[in-house]
Protein backbone atom coordinates (compact mmCIF):
# COMPACT_ATOMS: atom_id res chain seq x y z
CA UNK A 1 0.00 0.00 0.00
CA UNK A 2 1.14 3.53 -0.83
CA UNK A 3 0.15 6.22 1.66
CA UNK A 4 -0.17 9.84 0.55
CA UNK A 5 -0.40 12.28 3.44
CA UNK A 6 -0.97 16.01 3.85
CA UNK A 7 -2.93 18.37 6.05
CA UNK A 8 -6.50 18.43 4.78
CA UNK A 9 -7.16 18.20 1.04
CA UNK A 10 -3.86 19.61 -0.21
CA UNK A 11 -2.33 16.39 -1.52
CA UNK A 12 -5.40 14.97 -3.22
CA UNK A 13 -4.22 15.84 -6.74
CA UNK A 14 -0.93 14.05 -6.12
CA UNK A 15 -2.87 11.01 -4.90
CA UNK A 16 -4.94 11.14 -8.09
CA UNK A 17 -1.79 11.27 -10.23
CA UNK A 18 -0.31 8.30 -8.36
CA UNK A 19 -3.51 6.29 -8.85
CA UNK A 20 -3.45 7.13 -12.56
CA UNK A 21 0.13 5.88 -12.94
CA UNK A 22 -0.33 2.86 -10.65
CA UNK A 23 -3.97 1.78 -11.14
CA UNK A 24 -3.45 -1.68 -9.65
CA UNK A 25 -1.88 -0.44 -6.40
CA UNK A 26 -3.82 0.51 -3.28
CA UNK A 27 -3.29 4.22 -2.63
CA UNK A 28 -4.47 5.47 0.76
CA UNK A 29 -4.92 9.21 1.26
CA UNK A 30 -4.41 10.47 4.81
CA UNK A 31 -5.90 13.92 5.42
CA UNK A 32 -4.51 15.27 8.67
CA UNK A 33 -7.25 17.83 9.24
CA UNK A 34 -6.54 17.86 12.98
CA UNK A 35 -3.22 19.64 12.46
CA UNK A 36 -4.16 21.81 9.48
CA UNK A 37 -2.49 24.04 8.39
CA UNK A 38 1.06 22.75 8.41
CA UNK A 39 2.63 25.88 6.94
CA UNK A 40 2.03 28.02 10.01
CA UNK A 41 3.75 25.64 12.47
CA UNK A 42 7.32 25.69 13.69
CA UNK A 43 9.69 23.22 12.02
CA UNK A 44 10.17 21.34 15.30
CA UNK A 45 6.43 20.94 15.88
CA UNK A 46 5.81 19.87 12.31
CA UNK A 47 8.52 17.20 12.42
CA UNK A 48 6.84 15.71 15.50
CA UNK A 49 3.44 15.68 13.79
CA UNK A 50 4.76 14.09 10.60
CA UNK A 51 6.79 11.54 12.55
CA UNK A 52 3.70 10.48 14.52
CA UNK A 53 1.55 10.20 11.40
CA UNK A 54 4.23 8.25 9.55
CA UNK A 55 4.43 5.73 12.38
CA UNK A 56 0.69 5.18 12.20
CA UNK A 57 0.80 4.72 8.42
CA UNK A 58 3.62 2.19 8.70
CA UNK A 59 1.56 0.28 11.27
CA UNK A 60 -1.35 0.24 8.80
CA UNK A 61 0.87 -1.41 6.19
CA UNK A 62 2.26 1.47 4.15
CA UNK A 63 5.26 0.31 2.11
CA UNK A 64 5.90 3.78 0.69
CA UNK A 65 4.87 7.15 2.12
CA UNK A 66 4.40 10.28 0.06
CA UNK A 67 4.65 13.58 1.93
CA UNK A 68 2.32 15.53 -0.37
CA UNK A 69 3.20 18.80 1.29
CA UNK A 70 6.06 21.20 0.62
CA UNK A 71 6.18 22.46 4.22
CA UNK A 72 6.33 18.95 5.67
CA UNK A 73 8.89 17.78 3.13
CA UNK A 74 11.38 20.59 3.58
CA UNK A 75 11.61 20.11 7.35
CA UNK A 76 11.12 16.38 7.98
CA UNK A 77 12.32 14.17 5.12
CA UNK A 78 15.86 13.65 6.41
CA UNK A 79 14.55 12.77 9.88
CA UNK A 80 12.00 10.29 8.53
CA UNK A 81 14.40 8.58 6.16
CA UNK A 82 16.84 8.06 9.02
CA UNK A 83 14.18 6.63 11.34
CA UNK A 84 11.97 4.43 9.15
CA UNK A 85 12.82 1.61 6.77
CA UNK A 86 10.05 2.43 4.30
CA UNK A 87 10.95 4.89 1.54
CA UNK A 88 9.59 8.45 1.56
CA UNK A 89 8.89 10.66 -1.44
CA UNK A 90 8.52 14.36 -0.73
CA UNK A 91 7.51 17.51 -2.57
CA UNK A 92 9.73 20.52 -3.14
CA UNK A 93 8.98 23.67 -5.16
CA UNK A 94 9.70 23.23 -8.87
CA UNK A 95 12.37 25.93 -9.05
CA UNK A 96 14.67 23.86 -11.28
CA UNK A 97 12.22 23.67 -14.22
CA UNK A 98 11.13 27.25 -13.56
CA UNK A 99 14.71 28.49 -13.85
CA UNK A 100 15.06 26.60 -17.12
CA UNK A 101 11.80 28.06 -18.47
CA UNK A 102 12.15 31.74 -17.62
CA UNK A 103 13.00 34.20 -20.38
CA UNK A 104 13.10 37.26 -18.10
CA UNK A 105 15.23 35.67 -15.35
CA UNK A 106 12.53 36.49 -12.81
CA UNK A 107 10.46 33.73 -11.22
CA UNK A 108 8.15 33.65 -8.21
CA UNK A 109 7.58 30.92 -5.66
CA UNK A 110 4.13 31.07 -4.10
CA UNK A 111 4.48 29.37 -0.72
CA UNK A 112 3.73 29.23 2.96
CA UNK A 113 5.84 31.13 5.46
CA UNK A 114 7.58 27.92 6.53
CA UNK A 115 8.48 26.78 3.01
CA UNK A 116 9.57 30.25 1.95
CA UNK A 117 11.96 30.56 4.89
CA UNK A 118 13.29 27.01 4.68
CA UNK A 119 16.90 26.06 4.11
CA UNK A 120 15.71 23.47 1.60
CA UNK A 121 14.25 26.14 -0.68
CA UNK A 122 17.34 28.29 -0.26
CA UNK A 123 19.50 25.32 -1.29
CA UNK A 124 17.37 24.68 -4.39
CA UNK A 125 17.65 28.31 -5.40
CA UNK A 126 21.41 28.31 -4.86
CA UNK A 127 21.82 25.13 -6.92
CA UNK A 128 19.54 25.82 -9.87
CA UNK A 129 18.84 29.56 -10.07
CA UNK A 130 22.17 31.14 -10.90
CA UNK A 131 21.45 34.44 -12.64
CA UNK A 132 17.73 34.15 -11.90
CA UNK A 133 15.96 36.36 -9.38
CA UNK A 134 13.58 34.33 -7.24
CA UNK A 135 10.73 36.24 -5.59
CA UNK A 136 9.48 34.36 -2.53
CA UNK A 137 5.80 35.24 -2.26
CA UNK A 138 4.14 34.27 1.04
CA UNK A 139 0.38 33.95 0.61
CA UNK A 140 -0.96 34.15 4.14
CA UNK A 141 -4.20 32.25 4.78
CA UNK A 142 -4.49 31.04 1.19
CA UNK A 143 -4.28 27.37 2.16
CA UNK A 144 -7.06 27.92 4.70
CA UNK A 145 -9.32 29.58 2.14
CA UNK A 146 -8.77 26.67 -0.25
CA UNK A 147 -9.30 24.07 2.48
CA UNK A 148 -12.62 25.62 3.45
CA UNK A 149 -13.65 25.98 -0.22
CA UNK A 150 -13.78 29.76 -0.01
CA UNK A 151 -12.85 30.37 -3.64
CA UNK A 152 -13.69 34.07 -3.78
CA UNK A 153 -11.53 34.72 -0.71
CA UNK A 154 -8.70 32.65 -2.18
CA UNK A 155 -8.79 34.61 -5.43
CA UNK A 156 -8.77 37.88 -3.49
CA UNK A 157 -5.66 36.81 -1.55
CA UNK A 158 -3.79 35.85 -4.73
CA UNK A 159 -4.87 38.94 -6.66
CA UNK A 160 -3.98 41.28 -3.82
CA UNK A 161 -0.51 39.82 -3.43
CA UNK A 162 0.10 39.60 -7.19
CA UNK A 163 -0.49 43.34 -7.53
CA UNK A 164 2.67 43.83 -5.46
CA UNK A 165 4.76 41.71 -7.87
CA UNK A 166 3.27 41.93 -11.35
CA UNK A 167 5.53 44.78 -12.44
CA UNK A 168 8.75 42.89 -11.69
CA UNK A 169 9.04 40.94 -14.94
CA UNK A 170 8.06 37.57 -13.49
CA UNK A 171 7.21 35.08 -16.24
CA UNK A 172 7.07 31.82 -14.25
CA UNK A 173 5.18 31.18 -11.02
CA UNK A 174 5.94 28.06 -8.99
CA UNK A 175 3.14 26.76 -6.79
CA UNK A 176 5.09 25.82 -3.68
CA UNK A 177 2.13 24.47 -1.70
CA UNK A 178 -0.01 21.53 -2.77
CA UNK A 179 -3.17 23.32 -1.63
CA UNK A 180 -2.45 26.04 -4.19
CA UNK A 181 -2.52 23.51 -7.04
CA UNK A 182 -6.22 22.98 -6.33
CA UNK A 183 -6.93 26.48 -7.69
CA UNK A 184 -4.28 26.48 -10.42
CA UNK A 185 -6.74 27.59 -13.15
CA UNK A 186 -7.82 30.57 -11.05
CA UNK A 187 -4.20 31.52 -10.35
CA UNK A 188 -3.39 31.28 -14.06
CA UNK A 189 -6.23 33.67 -14.81
CA UNK A 190 -5.03 36.15 -12.18
CA UNK A 191 -1.40 36.24 -13.29
CA UNK A 192 -2.34 36.36 -16.97
CA UNK A 193 -1.39 34.51 -20.15
CA UNK A 194 2.19 35.79 -20.21
CA UNK A 195 3.07 33.95 -16.99
CA UNK A 196 3.52 30.17 -16.80
CA UNK A 197 2.21 28.53 -13.61
CA UNK A 198 3.85 25.21 -12.71
CA UNK A 199 3.74 22.69 -9.89
CA UNK A 200 5.40 19.42 -8.88
CA UNK A 201 2.39 17.07 -8.91
CA UNK A 202 3.18 15.03 -12.02
CA UNK A 203 6.90 14.92 -11.28
CA UNK A 204 6.20 13.63 -7.77
CA UNK A 205 3.85 10.96 -9.08
CA UNK A 206 6.46 9.77 -11.58
CA UNK A 207 9.02 9.53 -8.77
CA UNK A 208 6.51 7.56 -6.66
CA UNK A 209 6.08 5.13 -9.56
CA UNK A 210 9.84 4.64 -9.87
CA UNK A 211 10.31 4.07 -6.15
CA UNK A 212 7.27 1.78 -5.92
CA UNK A 213 8.59 -0.43 -8.72
CA UNK A 214 11.81 -0.83 -6.74
CA UNK A 215 9.86 -1.64 -3.56
CA UNK A 216 7.60 -4.15 -5.31
CA UNK A 217 10.53 -5.97 -6.89
CA UNK A 218 12.54 -6.28 -3.69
Amino acid sequence: MIAVTDSGVGGTLIAEEVRRLLPDVEVHYHADSEHFPYGDRSPEELVQIIDHNSGLLVEKGARLIVLACNSASVVSLSHLRAKYRVPFVGVVPAVKPAAAMTKTNHIAVFGTALTSASAALADLIAEFCGGVTVHKVVLERLAEAIEWDELARAEEIVAGKWREYQGRGIDVVVLGCTHYTLIKPEIEQIVGPGVAVIDSNQAVARQVKRVWEEVASS
